[in-house]
């Protein structure tokens, strides 16, 4: 018999020769939920509509080089010649 068997046997008790139902297994098997319904594609793109990138509409230009950048953010261009004067000063 296979391990499913004999484990079955052991929990039904040591008097019990015969083999358990198949009702009887899955008693004791442990249930998960399950859906009722298989979810369709428009379901699934209704629930994911908010994960789309969004459009930057909020460019703020830097006050050092006139670049556009956003609020909060450096400069592209400023970081870009600090690095340089940087590796220039390293060298």
């Amino acid at each position: 018999p296979f391990l499913g068997q004999q484990f079955a046997l052991a929990q039904i008790g040591p008097a019990r020769a015969v083999a358990p139902s198949l009702t009887e297994i899955l008693n004791d098997v442990w249930q998960m939920a399950v859906p009722k319904r298989k979810t369709t594609p428009s379901k699934k793109r209704m629930r994911s509509t908010h994960k789309h990138m969004k459009r930057i509409t909020h460019f703020y230009t830097c006050k050092r080089c006139g670049s556009l950048k956003l609020r909060h953010h450096l400069c592209n261009e400023c970081v870009r010649k600090a690095m340089s004067r940087a590796k220039k000063l390293a060298d």
